[in-house]
Order: structure tokens, then C-alpha cells, then sequence
């Protein structure tokens, strides 16, 4: 039997957005649903994903709809399955809104928070908004985001990692090891940091902008008309290949 966690129906202003209210927060804990991936998809608001503080799925989110809506839910009480939706195959638990695909679906944004036991692959994808992704370990991590950001810290990932904003940015930080990573901007900014003994080759490129390399790698920077580039070994160098791409904006290396 799935849990509760707790309901908070009160009607309270937005600070993301002036024309939509949250009407609270409903949650639930689902300890028979562990799968291999977690995938977390949204056409808008954002995605926090972090460790959970046991060996079960926990899932919060804060429900906001436009604010010409509002007055019309009262005090009801939340309910999870209304406003989220949670299924699942062999291998993938999927999270998503559960006003997708409704006549009034654009009046509604979720602001998700999926704690996740155990080191899953991670999946998420966000139209317009935001990704957050705070991990100890991860087996694989992918986030896709048209407009906004994603922003990225895990201690150890093993399997592929894989970041694309169309107009944005991405901020990733790992402080034990990365298997390589493809971090790609169409317009904005890409920045990465990586532990002290990583080892790899780095190739970053922005067609219009700058890209800057910390000293201690000891790569030299290409200028081509608008263009800038750092290709090269990291460390004692490798199969592992970290490759940065953006159109026009900005590469950070620490």
C-alpha cells in the first residue's frame, strides 16, 4: 500500500511566477517500485532529483495552476494520483504530470521532487524550467531542457552522461569520477568541473563566444575568427571523452 506522506492544501502565492498560485504540496512513498531507471518528464516547472533517506521511491511535488483558476479548489484536499502520474515497465519507473495531455493542461505546472534509492540510471526532460540533480552515485544520467536549466552535482556516475539545453545552461560537478560526458548548448553557457585525478580527453568547441580551461590541465586555447576551442588529454588521458559544444555562449573547465 502506497503511503501518504502528507497533503498541505492551503492556498499560497507562486514566487516562481506571477500569474499561477500553489495550492500545496502532496507526496507519496512507493517501496515496491524500484527499477533499474528513473525517467521524469515535464512540459514545464522543475525536476529536483535526490537521494532518498531510505529504500524506497519518494515522490513530493508542489502543484500551481493559474491563478484565474485558483479560488475554484478551495480548501480541498490534494490528491497525489490527480496531479501526478506514476507508472512503470520492467526496468523504468515513469514520472510525469498527470494534466498532460488535458484541455487545460497549460494552466498547471508541478515543481518535482523524486528522492531515489540505491544509484538508478536518471532520466529527465523539462520543456521550459528547471533540472536539479543532487546524487552520491548514479549509473547513468541524461537531462534535456528546451528553455532553463540544469544543474548537476553527483559524487560518482558510471554509465553515460549526457546534458542538452537549447537556451541556457548547464552546470555539472562531479567530485569523484565521470565515465565521460556530452554537455551541449545551443545558446548559453556549458560549465563543468571535474575531480583533481580525472583523466580523459576534453574537446570543447563554441562556435561564437569563449571558452576558458583551467591552468592545471594545461591545454592551450584555438581562436578562429568567433570561434574558440580546447581539445586535448586530461590527466594521464584515456578512453573517456568529454565533449562540450555550444552555438553562442560560454565554456568554463575547472
Amino acid at each position: 500500500m502506497h503511503r501518504i506522506l502528507g497533503v498541505l492544501s492551503a492556498l499560497t502565492l507562486c514566487a516562481c511566477s506571477s500569474d499561477r498560485v500553489s495550492l500545496g504540496v502532496v507526496g507519496t512513498s512507493l517501496p515496491d517500485l524500484l527499477r533499474e531507471t528513473v525517467s521524469v518528464t515535464l512540459e514545464r516547472g522543475s525536476v529536483h532529483v535526490g537521494v532518498a533517506p531510505g529504500p524506497a521511491l519518494e515522490i513530493e511535488a508542489e502543484v500551481l495552476v493559474d491563478a484565474d483558476r485558483a479560488a475554484q479548489f478551495g480548501a480541498a484536499p490534494l490528491v497525489f494520483g490527480e496531479h501526478v502520474a506514476v507508472t512503470s515497465d520492467a526496468d523504468t519507473v515513469l514520472v510525469r504530470s498527470a494534466h498532460e495531455g488535458a484541455g487545460d493542461d497549460d494552466d498547471w505546472e508541478l515543481r518535482l521532487r523524486v528522492l531515489v534509492p540505491e544509484a538508478p540510471a536518471v532520466r529527465a526532460r523539462v520543456d521550459a524550467g528547471s533540472i536539479e540533480v543532487r546524487l552520491d552515485s548514479a549509473a547513468a544520467l541524461s537531462a534535456d531542457v528546451d528553455a532553463g536549466s540544469i544543474d548537476a552535482a553527483i559524487g560518482r556516475i558510471a554509465g553515460p552522461t549526457v546534458l542538452k539545453v537549447s537556451a541556457g545552461r548547464i552546470r555539472l560537478r562531479a567530485e569523484e569520477a565521470l565515465r565521460g560526458a556530452t554537455l551541449t548548448v545551443a545558446t548559453g553557457e556549458i560549465e563543468l568541473v571535474l575531480p583533481r585525478d580525472v583523466a580523459g580527453r576534453l574537446d570543447a568547441v563554441s562556435q561564437v563566444g569563449s571558452v576558458d580551461v583551467a591552468p592545471r590541465f594545461g591545454l592551450e586555447r584555438r581562436r578562429e575568427v568567433t570561434k574558440q576551442s580546447v581539445a586535448g588529454a586530461l590527466g594521464s588521458g584515456g578512453d573517456d571523452a568529454y565533449v562540450l559544444r555550444v552555438d553562442a555562449g560560454t565554456i568554463s573547465v575547472q
